[in-house]
């Protein structure tokens, strides 16, 4: 837990953070390799030594301009809760502090450069949070962060089962009853904890044995279980909510995956866990360690409109009711009166929402252009807002209801305000039969308008430089040279193809053949290959089993002393083929579909940014594939950002052999590249 002094300001700067050398990775001994003399160690570690400092001194100072505005804004904030209570005017809280950028070559160290950080703001008492992008990365960030009390944020969790006619267990602090229904909430852009937990019986029944001084919840929980006839005693508390979730959130070092990211990571906070009610709150520093999906795309097809055209009628029917019970009311609250206005104002709304979504889906289904429904959409937002109709981005119509009879829930899709917002800045994309929409990601938004974010990522994509560069921040270059050698063999695309044709499994047996027959001799030793999982899939007899990719690469290397993997797992965070010589076969060309979606993907979240990006027309160079390479898009703005989407991956692949960390003196790491991009 945090000092109350610290958590409310940092009375003096902070102290520097001592840029500390980052130990030479290690390459594996392999047969037939001779690893590097203690004397080439030494000599490398002191050639990298000023660009690591240099990069671990960026660091620094970035996290204590972060404590310098974490000081300015507590004190801006206990200024203004005692002018409050004397009846004097607020202060503005103060500009938050811009995100930071580190780009650092392939196996230079930045991961490493965290923990300096994390020990200056464990001394200081204040918390941070380190996202990557899986469990995996976590854990290693975990356990070079142990000493500090670093916890990895775990998410839910099936109950831990008794044995049979055993005692009963604990369920365990991460324990959720309703996991495949919170996975649909997800898949139908639903926030989970505030859609269905709070309509979850489990959840329930946790209000009930948790929270003992907040009377209004646990009556409104006692009326669910009535209304619902359920015995809430016969229904096994929610463990996450009110165990697992909070004890994670209450660590000061907290390492997460960036796909769990949200306010309330972002935030410490001690709360009465009974009550809610805040007891301290303080900024985190959020750390990015590798690559962050500025957006996240939403389908919107004609089902989805259905199924909200039939619960607009639903709603009408329920705010009849509602009007003519407000309506009895002989002496109406201020409170019942403005709800009895905004239930008269949606019931009015009902039947243009009804014709706005009958349009939109008969213009999605047909893939005719939006036109002026487009404004509708937007219109219609602001009139449903304004009624009461839509709480933080949810429609009444898109939220989740509880079926009793089923013991499930009901999922629609949310859309509605994403949708309008993308409408205004015109940032949707539709085609075969679907619209879609994007929301920008939690970490790019809480960086655009809280700060305090650093971003770390080896291949900084050029759409993350300008977002960083736009909103005031700036990045930290940290490169050097590598010792490798790099061949690329042309003449052949070796693309993926289509999984789906029949003989599919023949030609991907011939692609691993060609790989182990003609490819691989070609190689100096040790060496590692990456290529398309389906290649390693499909060439198995059991291609259906899920694990029938790795048993191919168990086989390959069994077979040939050369280790294989795929693109998607072992081009990035693999840190096992230091050392290695490389060959990629291939890498993942993206269909014009494909290219169309991550390019509105990125394009919708700068936008959403105000920074400007071009709208792609979709005129491609040639219509397939030939000797010469892909078919790439002919604006200019878009094949360069895709060629830096490309070049991104290449980089990320090469790095897993640590080239940078190979002494000048040994024989340079040859990198063979077959196919791709010509």
């Amino acid at each position: 837990m945090l000092a109350g002094a610290q958590v409310a300001g940092v009375a003096a700067a902070a102290p520097a953070v001592p840029p500390q050398p980052i130990p030479l990775h290690q390459p594996h001994e392999v047969k037939d390799m001779a690893p590097p003399t203690k004397t080439q160690i030494a000599r490398r570690i002191a050639e990298l030594q000023p660009t690591r400092s240099a990069m671990a001194a960026a660091m620094s100072s970035y996290f204590q301009q972060h404590t310098r505005k974490i000081a300015e804004i507590d004190g801006v904030r206990e200024a203004n809760k005692k002018a409050r209570a004397d009846g004097r005017k607020t202060v503005p809280m103060p500009a938050p502090l811009p995100p930071f950028g580190v780009a650092a070559t392939v196996g230079l160290g930045k991961s490493h450069g965290v923990m300096p950080i994390a020990e200056a703001a464990h001394a200081m008492g204040l918390p941070i949070v380190v996202l990557v992008p899986n469990h995996k990365l976590a854990q290693e960030h975990a356990e070079r962060l142990a000493h500090l009390g670093a916890v990895v944020y775990q998410g839910r969790r099936a109950p831990a089962a008794s044995k049979p006619n055993g005692p009963p267990v604990d369920p365990g602090p991460h324990a959720c009853y309703r996991l495949v229904q919170v996975s649909m909430a997800g898949d139908q852009n639903q926030r989970p904890a505030q859609g269905l937990c709070s309509k979850c019986p489990n959840g329930m029944a946790a209000v009930l044995q948790y929270v003992t001084r907040d009377e209004m919840r646990r009556q409104r929980a006692e009326q669910f279980f009535k209304v619902n006839g359920i015995d809430s005693g016969a229904v096994p508390p929610c463990q996450f909510l009110y165990k697992g979730l909070p004890d994670q959130l209450a660590a000061p070092i907290l390492v997460a995956p960036v796909q769990a990211f949200s306010e309330a990571m972002a935030m410490w906070r001690e709360v009465d866990l009974e009550t809610g009610f805040l007891i301290r709150e303080a900024q985190r520093l959020v750390i990015v360690d590798e690559h962050a999906d500025m957006s996240a795309e939403i389908e919107v097809g004609a089902g989805d409109i259905k199924v909200w055209r039939n619960r607009v009628d639903g709603l009408a029917e329920r705010l009849g009711r509602q009007i003519e019970f407000l309506q009895g009311k002989n002496a109406p609250t201020q409170a019942e009166t403005e709800e009895l206005e905004q239930a008269r104002a949606m019931r009015a709304l009902a039947p243009e929402i009804d014709a706005t979504f009958r349009d939109l889906a008969s213009k999605i289904a047909g893939d005719i252009p939006l036109g002026t429904d487009a404004d509708h959409i937007i219109n219609l937002q602001k009139k449903v807002t304004k009624a009461g109709g839509s709480l933080a981005g949810t429609a009444a119509w898109e939220k989740i209801g509880y079926l009793r009879d089923e013991d499930d829930f009901f999922i629609p899709l949310r859309a509605l305000s994403t949708l309008a917002r993308n409408l205004a800045a015109g940032s949707t994309r539709q085609e075969k039969s679907a619209l879609f929409a994007y929301e920008t990601s939690p970490v790019i938004e809480w960086a655009r308008d809280h700060g305090s974010v650093m971003f770390l990522d080896a291949t900084m994509s050029q759409s993350m430089r300008r977002f960083i560069e736009a909103k005031g921040g700036t990045i930290h270059d940290a490169t050097a040279d590598q010792n490798m050698r790099v061949t690329r063999i042309t003449g052949r695309l070796y693309s993926r193809g289509d999984v789906k044709k029949a003989d599919y499994p023949m030609k991907a047996k011939a692609r691993m053949e060609e790989i182990r027959d003609l490819i691989t001799p070609k190689m100096d030793k040790p060496a590692a290959i990456i290529t398309h999982k389906a290649y390693l899939k499909y060439s198995q007899e059991a291609h259906q089993a899920d694990d029938a990719a790795d048993v191919a690469a168990m086989d390959f290397e069994d077979g040939t002393g050369v280790a294989i993997g795929w693109f998607g797992r072992h081009d990035r965070g693999l840190d096992a083929w230091g050392g290695r010589h490389l060959a990629l076969v291939g890498m993942p060309l993206l269909s014009k579909e494909s290219i169309a979606g991550a390019y509105a993907c990125t394009r919708a979240a700068m936008v959403d940014c105000d920074i400007p990006m071009p709208e792609w027309d979709q005129v491609m160079d040639k219509d397939k594939p030939d000797a010469d390479g892909p078919p790439m898009p002919v604006m200019p703005d878009v094949r360069a950002w895709l060629i830096d989407e490309y070049a991104q991956g290449v980089a990320q692949a090469v790095g897993r052999n640590r080239a940078v960390n190979h002494p000048r003196g040994c024989k340079p790491l040859q990198v063979h590249l077959w196919g791709g991009l010509q």
